[in-house]
């Protein structure tokens, strides 16, 4: 048994890795060491001669699938991750087993799709939770500055990097964490030491500046983007989650673009991921038929979804559309408040419980508090926000006496909504 040792990183391991594969180092023959955890002294380090000639193997073919998965898994803080990936490389390419990433019952690869799970978990409630304060500006660059705080369970700062620096290019960054921060300076990401958590309410930079989220920088992207039809094609460009993947098209919003009242659903359903069209099918033709017995007119309003793909699995032979989690709809949240700003509506409709839940926030409850809101919302918005019940909710009711009791209701809440048109002006806490 010999040591190996390296820096706590992929490309570290992907170098190393590669040099005992060519040496023809069996897995079984190595103690893998990241400097992050004990070295042991019972092995010695191994070392490898790489002047020397081994002996004549096929060129390394490893599957992209493989190397994308152990990108993620090195950023995972179990020791044993490294030897792991080691153990599956080698019979990628030593032992022949060309399809073992497939086979997801394989110890091997199921500890290590377990670990990479852990990883973009990881990913996601860093994407969802880290939150920017604005610190200065750069007088020569003109370029606001912020700080944020997170403090990750696996080392993903350098993973996750690329994805604050799409979503946030137009303005300068910083996210610390205790590990490792990152810089991002408009040109390049740049990464330092970590720092401890520490108290920033006192920070003498901040000037009592408030949280910067999503909201608040909807005002930069609206002032970049010109019209709804380049908000429609950065939501088509988003590739945040896996859920463009499996639907046919991004379902962006429609009808009147300055309309008084805009009506916001959960997600596309199979009908509108096949036409392109929120608020079609037969859950569409109802509501065409509710729009009506309230007095107003598809054409008149502006509908769209919270989420633009369709999140679905399998029914037969239907696509059956699938809950939205917490971390979809946050991530989705941007390209709403875009589309919101924009419209600039007067009074914003709900249709459904995960649309209530994106908008309103995620303890409200539709049974119980649907109807005019009350209090806050996550978007900011400062107009009346009504709530309402999806029209597939209605489509499901076997019951012939709740359906009309419900559809009744639904009735007198889009005319609420008409009624409250007009009358408050609904305006973004932001500047355009």
């Amino acid at each position: 048994m010999k040591q190996v040792t390296i820096e706590p990183t992929f490309a570290s391991w992907r170098t190393k890795a590669r040099a005992l594969l060519v040496a023809g180092v069996p897995p079984a023959g190595t103690f893998w060491c990241d400097g992050e955890g004990e070295s042991s002294d019972l092995f010695p380090e191994l070392l490898l001669d790489e002047s020397a000639k081994s002996e004549s193997i096929a060129p390394l073919q490893i599957p992209r699938s493989f190397l994308e998965l152990a990108e993620a898994v090195a950023c995972h803080r179990d020791s044993s991750r490294w030897g792991i990936l080691y153990r599956i490389v080698w019979r990628l390419t030593r032992g022949g087993e060309r399809d073992l990433v497939e086979r997801a019952t394989d110890s091997d690869m199921d500890r290590a799709n377990a670990f990479a799970r852990e990883v973009h978990r990881d990913c996601q409630k860093m994407r969802a939770f880290v939150k920017f304060r604005k610190v200065g500006e750069n007088h020569e660059t003109r370029r606001e500055q912020f700080l944020a705080w997170f403090e990750p369970v696996h080392d993903i700062v350098k993973y996750n990097a690329p994805f604050f620096k799409k979503r946030y290019p137009g303005m300068d960054w910083t996210i610390e964490t205790p590990g490792e921060s990152v810089h991002w300076d408009g040109v390049k990401l740049a990464f330092s030491e970590g720092v401890e958590k520490r108290d920033r309410s006192g920070d003498l930079n901040l000037r009592g500046q408030g949280r910067v989220d999503d909201v608040a920088l909807v005002s930069e992207a609206v002032a970049e983007s010109g019209s709804l039809k380049d908000v429609a094609e950065a939501a088509a460009s988003c590739r945040e989650f896996s859920l463009w993947e499996e639907a046919s098209r991004t379902v962006f919003g429609c009808g009147n673009e300055s309309a008084a009242m805009m009506l916001i659903g959960d997600q596309p359903d199979d009908a509108s991921d096949s036409s392109g069209t929120p608020f079609v099918g037969p859950s569409g033709e109802l509501l065409d038929d509710l729009l009506d017995e309230a007095g107003l007119k598809r054409d008149e309003l502006y509908l769209t979804n919270a989420v633009k793909h369709f999140k679905w699995k399998a029914g037969g032979k239907r696509r059956l559309r699938e809950e939205l989690d917490a971390h979809e709809m946050v991530a989705c949240r941007p390209s709403l408040l875009r589309e919101i700003a924009k419209v600039n509506p007067q009074v914003v409709v709900t249709v459904g419980r995960s649309a209530a839940h994106a908008v309103i926030g995620s303890n409200f409850k539709i049974t119980t508090e649907r109807g005019l809101v009350e209090g806050g919302n996550q978007i900011d918005f400062q107009g009346p926000i009504v709530a309402t019940i999806h029209p597939s909710f209605l489509l499901q009711l076997e019951d012939g006496s709740e359906r009309e009791r419900h559809t009744r209701k639904m009735i007198e809440e889009l005319r609420l909504a008409r009624s409250l048109a007009g009358k408050v002006p609904g305006r973004m806490k932001v500047k355009y």
